[in-house]
């Protein structure tokens, strides 16, 4: 399958085409051929060497850890999903690729309306941001928020898309093979909404 990632830490120009093994759903798991992918602040600082913790990082690594696509494979176990399912889901690190698996447990349905750049990049955004909500409501100041993801959080952001009640703002998307380049404008630290990385058919 193709991917983007890198075999040395460094700026974007380290990110570079791979060809990896399609993984295989397991017991309990979802293979998702993506769609999209975001492109999150995190996956830059990976990418020059930072280890957030409980993320293994070795090299060659694949970074992202949002997505949204097209469930294509279900291990053993697997009811709530099934080949043809439009998703959108988390994972530690890996969705800057054609294939992610995951556990079912991460991943909700893709409303039909929702565009597929849209469904990529609310996961990250999404989450961190409700979970900022809930963490400092009534308190002053800012702080390092770490998200507390989970279906759930990420259905709750469905439905309010659904209700029209959210709304997700693409500043950029650009093909897999331009990730550096989506890199370079995430660093920039300008502009507002989601940078997405898309994957053709």
């Amino acid at each position: 399958m193709k991917a983007m990632g890198f075999t040395k830490f460094g700026s974007p120009e380290v990110l570079e085409p791979m060809e990896l093994a399609t993984p295989q759903a397991g017991e309990g798991e979802v293979r998702v051929r993506v769609k999209a992918a975001g492109v999150q602040p995190v996956d830059c600082a990976i990418r020059t060497g930072f280890r957030p913790q409980g993320v293994p990082v070795s090299l060659p690594h694949v970074t992202g850890g949002e997505f949204a696509g097209i469930v294509d494979q279900t291990g053993s176990g697997v009811t709530a999903f099934a080949p043809g399912d439009e998703v959108l889901g988390f994972r530690m690190q890996y969705t800057y690729a054609e294939y992610v698996v995951v556990p079912q447990e991460q991943l909700v349905r893709k409303p039909t309306a929702m565009p597929w750049e849209a469904a990529g990049g609310l996961s990250g955004a999404g989450q961190t941001a409700l979970t900022a909500l809930e963490e400092l409501a009534g308190e002053l100041g800012v702080r390092w928020i770490r998200s507390r993801r989970s279906a759930q959080r990420l259905a709750e952001l469905v439905e309010l898309y659904s209700l029209g009640q959210l709304r997700i703002h693409i500043r950029r998307a650009f093909p897999l093979s331009q990730a550096a380049e989506a890199h370079r404008e995430m660093e920039t630290g300008h502009g507002r909404g989601k940078i997405v990385l898309t994957l053709e058919d």
